[in-house]
């Protein structure tokens, strides 16, 4: 993903074994792309909202935590 036009956005989990959001950043960074942390699942997808058009698609990758969230935030309106 580092090397497409994708914009990529990352949230900070609980637990030990979640990769810091700061470290997917500089992971991305180093293959060339761009990504930046977002507070939550739910602000990332407001962000995506505000800016994407009418043929840009959202893709929400990694743990069940994080889809759960987006997941959430999305049936409950928490991404508008």
């Amino acid at each position: 993903l580092a090397s497409t036009s994708a914009r990529l956005f990352t949230i900070d989990l609980p637990g030990d074994r979640a990769l810091p959001a700061t470290a997917f950043v500089r992971m991305v960074a180093e293959h060339g792309g761009a990504a930046e942390v977002a507070p939550s699942a739910a602000d990332a997808l407001r962000q995506f909202r505000r800016e994407a058009g009418p043929d840009d698609l959202l893709l929400v990758t990694g743990s069940h935590v994080t889809v759960a969230e987006a997941l959430a935030a999305l049936r409950h309106g928490g991404a508008d």
